[in-house]
C-alpha cells in the first residue's frame, strides 16, 4: 500500500464527518498540520508504541523549545523553538491517530 493510501486510510478512520467539518475553520491545522501528522503517524502503526508513549514522547520537544524561549532572543534559535512546538503539535496528532 502506499503512503499516500495508507495516509488517507488513517484519516478515514480519525476523522468523522463532522469533526473534519469542524477542524475546516483552522485552515493551517486542517491543511497543513493534519496531514502531517498522518504521515508521522505510519510508522508508528507496525509498532507497539501506544497512545500514551507518543504524548510522553512529545514532552519533550515541548519542554526543549520552553527552554530556548527563555534563554534566547536570537531569532534563528527562536524559529528553532518554533519547529519544536510544531513538532509537540504533530506529535499531539499523532497520538490522536494511533
Amino acid at each position: 500500500m502506499s503512503i499516500y493510501k495508507f495516509c488517507k486510510d488513517i484519516e478515514r478512520k480519525t476523522m468523522s464527518p463532522a469533526k473534519k467539518a469542524m477542524a475546516k475553520n483552522d485552515y493551517f491545522a486542517f491543511y497543513v498540520g493534519r496531514p502531517l501528522s498522518y504521515l508521522l503517524t505510519v510508522p508508528f502503526v507496525k509498532t507497539n508504541i501506544t497512545p500514551n508513549q507518543i504524548s510522553y514522547l512529545s514532552i519533550i520537544p515541548l519542554i526543549v523549545g520552553f527552554i530556548i524561549m527563555i534563554f534566547t532572543t536570537d531569532f534563528v534559535v527562536l524559529l528553532l523553538a518554533w519547529f519544536l512546538f510544531f513538532l509537540w503539535n504533530l506529535l499531539d496528532g499523532v497520538d490522536g491517530n494511533l
